[in-house]
């Protein structure tokens, strides 16, 4: 039954071409449109539940910057501070940091697996990653996922020597890996007891490897994970504080940790002090306006296509009040005209939602030339097909339910 009008509804479409083309190009579009927000959408959710690897409740971030006369050695003002914080109620574990993840404070270095000498660069992997310097005990405090080795040994600490150029780079001699960093730089083996050189030159030698160490400033999901932490001593001016709260006890609590370092130094300069949760909440909150922003769009645009569909289903059908009529008289039944109309607004749908992913397919093509962008999948496609389908159905069955009860 539904088949055999096939050919009937096909010459209906040819004899009103300027309706089924408006309605045609209206799904299109929201296809296109829907399959591309959907897919920034899902970007933006993905990165707002960035895995950093680190536990990340009961982690406070203190940032300082030495003033007066403590900026003269802040190696040592550094040292007071964190044996202070340490000896505080309150405070499980404190490490003085250069950087952390999400932190926005990013230090990048190269790493081979093997040292260059003069050209012979045939063979070589190399590896760009964030580089974290850290005092002890930063994968305990820290929280991270040691799934090789261990963590960097007492004695293996050196200074960072930031007014060198932070030479204290090429005398690191172990170093922990996150698992991407791993994987890119010996693929297939393990990284446990094996060196990676650094500027191609300085061995440092890998004593541990985390699940997941998060970059301070995310390029693509990719890459997010490409980071090291090495046994370097921050000794700048400004340097930053990651405090582990003790548990099953009150946590010394922010402005506890601020009134603390002011007792040292009150010279000093608290850039910010926050729990590690607003921190990240506040490197995150253009992605969370970004993700609000396209779901309100998609919602948009699926209602304002729900509406048009609807529109123009509702003109269409009310034109064909005389014809209905007449299908009925001859005995066709109001099932059989709700069929009809269901049937051939699913034919409108099923061409525009095919030309509507191709669309959507070039303009995905076209955004990426210029902005980092994720491919569409087809999965994306496909959702954005099948609900703009649905939609369009929905929309049309008041239309042909109402057409439906015309004639006797």
């Amino acid at each position: 039954m539904i088949f055999s009008q096939i050919p009937l509804i096909a010459r209906s479409l040819r004899r009103n071409r300027i309706t089924a083309l408006v309605l045609s190009m209206q799904m299109m579009v929201a296809t296109a449109c829907v399959a591309n927000l959907t897919s920034l959408l899902m970007d933006r959710l993905s990165t707002l539940g960035l895995d950093t690897g680190m536990q990340e409740n009961g982690l406070l971030v203190v940032e300082a910057e030495f003033i007066g006369d403590p900026a003269r050695n802040p190696s040592a003002a550094i040292a007071t501070d964190v044996e202070t914080l340490h000896r505080t109620p309150g405070v499980s574990d404190v490490v003085a940091v250069g950087s952390l993840p999400l932190s926005g404070r990013n230090w990048t270095a190269g790493f081979t697996d093997r040292p260059i000498e003069g050209d012979q660069i045939e063979g070589i992997t190399e590896v760009e990653p964030s580089v974290y310097a850290v005092s002890a005990p930063a994968v305990r405090l820290l929280g991270l996922e040691l799934i090789a080795g261990r963590d960097l040994s007492p004695d293996a600490f050196v200074a960072m020597r930031s007014k060198d150029g932070y030479a204290g780079l090429h005398s690191a001699g172990e170093a922990v890996l996150s698992e991407a960093v791993a994987r890119r730089i010996f693929p297939g083996s393990s990284a446990i007891g094996r060196f990676i050189y650094a500027d191609a030159r300085y061995p440092v030698r890998v004593v541990g490897v985390v699940r997941r160490l998060s970059r301070p400033v995310l390029r693509n999901h990719e890459d997010d994970g490409l980071s090291l932490m090495l046994p370097l001593v921050p000794d700048t001016n400004r340097v930053m504080y990651a405090i582990r709260e003790s548990t099953g006890v009150a946590g010394i609590g922010v402005n506890k940790a601020r009134e603390v370092l002011f007792q040292l130094d009150p010279t000093r300069s608290i850039v910010s002090s926050t729990t590690f949760g607003e921190l990240r909440s506040d490197y995150l909150r253009h992605d969370q306006i970004m993700a609000v922003v396209f779901l309100s769009a998609t919602l948009a645009l699926l209602l304002v296509t729900a509406i048009g569909v609807y529109g123009l289903s509702s003109f269409w059908v009310r034109r064909r009040y005389a014809q209905i009529a007449i299908r009925r008289a001859l005995g066709a039944r109001r099932v059989d005209v709700m069929v009809y109309f269901l049937v051939e607004n699913l034919m409108l749908a099923a061409v525009s939602t095919l030309i509507g992913t191709t669309a959507a397919m070039g303009i995905n093509l076209l955004v990426a030339r210029h902005y980092e962008v994720a491919r569409l999948g087809p999965a994306y496609l496909l959702a954005a097909a099948l609900a703009v389908v649905l939609l369009g159905q929905i929309a049309a069955f008041v239309p042909a339910w109402r057409g439906a009860r015309q004639g006797r």
